[in-house]
């Protein structure tokens, strides 16, 4: 486990970003052990240590071992501190300072720094903390940290999802469609906007085109393995299932963007260094045995402000069926879904801008 989103953004923000041991005060830069940080140390800025108040380890300084382990890295067992600090309340394995007393230096440290804040910097870091708590809600419902399963299961030639995955798209959309994010945070609004408009078509799509695979997972239809003998018949719902095949695959790329703008904006405007550890979201696209390769996907270009289409997936099916044409393709999945997501949108915007 690691120090997630809203323990962060508790942790550093209630402390000022300054050390919390009595009379330090020390201005402090986040430590993540990354060559950045060391790059800053060497510098001379002083890095800041997320300090556990009681050890994971056996060993380790404060260990409880009736302190449940998944909350080790929680905001709860955590407090700021400078290197110095760190060591000295750690030395000994930390028989100078108790559970309480660091508890106690944590709270006592930060309502001194809140009562330092005007009334408008104290609401806007509430209201922060609750974007960080619902950003936390969208990784859990949304099964964020199995991204890449999602994603094989989705562009593997027979497009797929386990039951739990489609729950998980059911339920994170119907919570974001309650969802009223603070204007306060103009980018997390617009990039949840953006994942939410995605997956609204993704679940219509999977509602519509997928059925049940057994007990536990669901597969794209393929009506042409259900008919008898008719080769005019067949050849006509083979086509339409590459035409689905090719939907899938876009809208997988598209929700791929769409979460990895999610993560660009809570970097900007909630916690500059949310999912650094991590990384942004890979999409995992290929078929697992013979081609299959790990991909990273954002709107590179995006400005935030920039109006995204609403995705009617009639006139993708319309466009992706005429390129094939076009280009006298055999199958519209003969075309890259990259490249015929490229020109979906190309299309779109000549069609917006004539408007």
């Amino acid at each position: 486990m690691s120090i997630g989103v809203v323990a962060r953004k508790l942790l550093w923000g209630r402390a000022n970003n300054l050390c919390a041991f009595p009379g330090c005060s020390q201005e402090l830069t986040i430590n993540l052990d990354e060559p950045e940080s060391r790059v800053l140390g060497d510098a001379g800025a002083v890095i800041g240590e997320e300090a556990h108040i009681r050890s994971g380890r056996i060993d380790g300084p404060r260990y409880d071992p009736e302190y449940p382990q998944d909350e080790i890295d929680t905001y709860g067992n955590l407090i700021l501190l400078c290197p110095t600090h760190h060591t000295m309340v750690d030395k000994d394995g930390g028989r100078g300072y108790s559970i309480e007393d660091l508890v106690q230096m944590r709270d006592h440290h930060e309502s001194a720094m809140s009562a330092t804040r005007s009334t408008a910097d104290e609401a806007r870091r509430r209201i922060s903390e609750r974007v960080a708590a619902s950003v936390k809600v969208w990784e859990d419902k949304m099964l964020v940290e199995e991204w890449q399963s999602l994603t094989s299961s989705l562009n593997y030639p027979l497009p797929h999802l386990q039951d739990r995955f489609r729950s998980a798209m059911l339920d994170t959309r119907e919570w974001l469609l309650a969802k009223d994010w603070p204007a306060e945070f103009p980018a997390v609004r617009e990039a949840f906007h953006r994942f939410r408009e995605v997956l609204r078509a993704m679940t219509a799509h999977v509602l519509e085109t997928f059925d049940r695979d057994g007990e536990r997972s669901w597969e794209l239809d393929r009506e042409y393995k259900r008919i008898p003998w008719n080769p005019e018949l067949y050849n006509e719902l083979t086509a339409k299932f590459q035409l689905e095949c090719v939907i899938t695959w876009c809208l997988t790329i598209e929700l791929t963007k769409a979460a990895n703008l999610v993560v660009r904006a809570v970097r900007e405007e909630i916690e500059s260094f949310y999912r650094f550890d991590e990384g942004v979201l890979l999409a995992r696209d290929g078929d697992w045995i013979f081609n299959s390769q790990i991909v990273r996907l954002e709107y590179e270009d995006h400005e935030w402000g920039e109006k995204f289409p609403v995705i009617d997936l009639g006139q993708w099916r319309a466009i992706i069926q005429a390129e094939a044409v076009e280009r006298q393709v055999a199958r519209p999945d003969d075309i890259s879904p990259y490249e015929m997501l490229s020109i979906i949108q190309s299309q779109l915007s000549r069609e917006a801008r004539a408007e």
